[in-house]
C-alpha cells in the first residue's frame, strides 16, 4: 500500500460534521459522510455527545445545520412537512 492511496481522501464524501471555536474557526472535523441521511444521524449523536461545542453540518461550504439551532436545515428533512407549510 503506497502512501498516497492509504491517506488518500475519497471523492464523494459531500457532508462534513465540523467542530468550530468562538471566533469561528474550525477546530476539529468529526466525520465525513457521503450521504444525507447518515449525516443527520451523525450530526444529532454528535450533538448529543458534545452539548456544548460548537457542531455545523457542512456541504460544499455551506451550513446546512449547527448545534445551536439544530432544527433549522438548508435541506428539508421530509418533503411532506414543507409543502404543508407552503399551503
Amino acid at each position: 500500500m503506497t502512501a498516497r492511496s492509504r491517506y488518500h481522501r475519497p471523492n464523494n464524501l459531500r457532508f462534513a460534521i465540523q467542530v468550530f471555536d468562538a471566533a469561528g474557526r474550525r477546530v476539529e472535523v468529526l466525520g465525513l459522510l457521503a450521504d444525507l441521511n447518515p449525516a443527520l444521524v451523525a450530526f444529532d449523536a454528535a450533538v448529543a455527545k458534545y452539548p456544548d461545542k460548537r457542531i455545523y453540518l457542512c456541504a460544499a461550504g455551506r451550513v446546512i445545520r449547527r448545534s445551536a439551532n439544530p432544527t433549522s436545515s438548508f435541506f428539508p428533512v421530509n418533503a411532506d412537512s414543507t409543502r404543508a407549510r407552503r399551503d
